[in-house]
């Protein structure tokens, strides 16, 4: 997936194709009367092309749309339109991740596993600063190392916000929350920030222990993005070499069944500030 539509445009390019049905228009008879092509209309209808207002405009009259969702309508382009809270730090990031902060910060719900560090919604800065250290694409530049953690910074405030905070039920490898990344006093102060974290109400975590042994996050991180939309969800699956997006139906069951294995085996969401606790205990 190379160009992942914004959740509003698809809802945009939703609300346009069922106009047309409805008017009992083909792509053929809309794209001769707005001087277009039945290609631009299909990508406009999937959420994949830049909204041209003036289409949009073109297209509600042609469809006699009513004043109300005319609104609606204009109003979802403002805001696919209106700049995004990563986009100062764009030049840092690599397309397929530009893509994926856009769809997370239009999500309902983030679920998924990590198994090699907390999630970068979870992390405090020292703990952010030590896994960007350890990340070699990042390399040595310490100018774009600092805009990435500011990035990070920003980011959280999907989850710190008060007005609809982003919800989030995440599972974790036990052994994340022994790993000293950074040293014993990153790791420490790292598990009283999630420690604290598990407190509100919209933030789901829980551990998935050591003595499960394989289970079906082993091979690694991913996450699965739930929307208000009707029937989107999108996955995605970090690697080595960048990352997989997933929205075939066959693909989000399958990580569906994951985190549904993964619940039978992890220990309850009220066992986490607990166990958390217990491991402070360890580290002294």
């Amino acid at each position: 997936m190379t160009d992942t539509p914004t959740v509003r445009k698809r809802r945009v390019g939703r609300i346009l194709r069922e106009l047309r049905e409805r008017a009992g228009l083909s792509h053929t008879d809309v794209a001769g009367r707005i001087a277009s092509s039945t290609t631009v209309i299909s990508r406009i209808e999937s959420g994949q092309n830049t909204i041209v207002l003036r289409h949009v405009h073109d297209l509600l009259d042609i469809y006699g749309a009513p004043d109300d969702l005319r609104d609606q309508v204009l109003d979802l382009i403002k805001e696919a339109e209106r700049p995004r809270y990563w986009q100062p730090f764009a030049r840092h990031l690599p397309k397929v991740q530009r893509t994926y902060l856009s769809l997370e910060s239009e999500a309902s719900l983030l679920c998924g596993i990590d198994t090699h560090a907390f999630h970068p919604l979870l992390q405090t800065t020292d703990y952010a600063r030590a896994v960007l250290a350890a990340n070699w694409r990042v390399g040595t530049d310490d100018t774009r190392r600092e805009q990435l953690l500011a990035l990070g910074v920003a980011r959280q405030d999907l989850i710190g916000r008060t007005e609809d905070p982003l919800g989030v039920s995440l599972f974790v490898d036990e052994s994340v929350l022994r790993r000293p990344i950074g040293g014993i006093d990153v790791l420490r102060e790292q598990l009283h920030h999630v420690q604290a974290l598990v407190e509100s109400p919209h933030i789901d975590i829980r551990v998935v222990p050591n003595k499960v042994g394989l289970h079906p996050g082993i091979d690694g991180p991913f996450t699965l993005l739930h929307f208000d939309e009707p029937d989107m969800e999108v996955g995605y699956v970090p690697h080595r070499d960048g990352c997989l997006y997933l929205q075939r139906s066959r693909e989000l069951d399958e990580l569906g069944r994951r985190l549904d294995t993964l619940a039978g085996l992890a220990f309850p969401a009220s066992a986490t500030a607990g166990f958390i606790g217990y491991l402070l205990g360890e580290i002294g």
